[in-house]
Formats: structure tokens, C-alpha cells, sequence
């Protein structure tokens, strides 16, 4: 605590020891360079799991659908050639 701080402070009636109690309590409270470098990396690190988890479903969802898009491709042209087989001779 800064010693215009504890200058105040005791000036409001707090003794020499509430003064140092508040001041080892906020030191206590207060986040260090360390503690938020160390948020930064677990934050970049969850960021980098959940970007790859992303892209591996995009692309599982991207595969889907191109064999759907495969599948009902052939469908309709089997059911073409279905019809087209049916027809009388001379109407295709």
C-alpha cells in the first residue's frame, strides 16, 4: 500500500495493524503479470482445442454431405433410367 495510502488511512482512526492487514489482504487480491500471462496461455491453449475440435466437425459434416449429394445423385438416375426403361419404344 503506498504511504499516502497508509497515511490516510490512519489519519481515519486505523491503527498501525489494520493498516497492514488491509495492505497484506490487497496484496493478496491483486492479479501479478505472472497470473495473467498464465490466464493468456490456458485461454490461447482452450482456444486452439476448440478451433481443431471445429474444424475436424466441419469437415466430418462436409463429408456427410457430399455423400448424400452422391447418393441422391445415383438415386435419381437410377430412377431415370427406371422410368426410361419402362417407357414404350419410340418415347425416349
Amino acid at each position: 500500500m503506498a504511504a499516502a495510502g497508509i497515511l490516510k488511512l490512519q489519519r481515519a482512526g486505523f491503527s498501525e495493524q489494520q493498516v497492514e492487514a488491509l495492505a497484506e489482504y490487497f496484496d493478496a487480491q491483486m492479479t501479478t503479470k505472472a497470473d495473467l500471462a498464465a490466464a493468456e496461455a490456458r485461454l490461447e491453449t482452450t482456444i486452439r482445442q476448440v478451433r481443431a475440435e471445429l474444424e475436424t466437425k466441419i469437415e466430418q459434416a462436409r463429408t456427410d454431405t457430399i455423400k448424400w449429394v452422391v447418393g441422391v445423385a445415383f438415386a435419381q438416375a437410377a430412377m431415370i433410367l427406371a422410368v426410361l426403361k419402362f417407357l414404350p419404344p419410340g418415347h425416349s
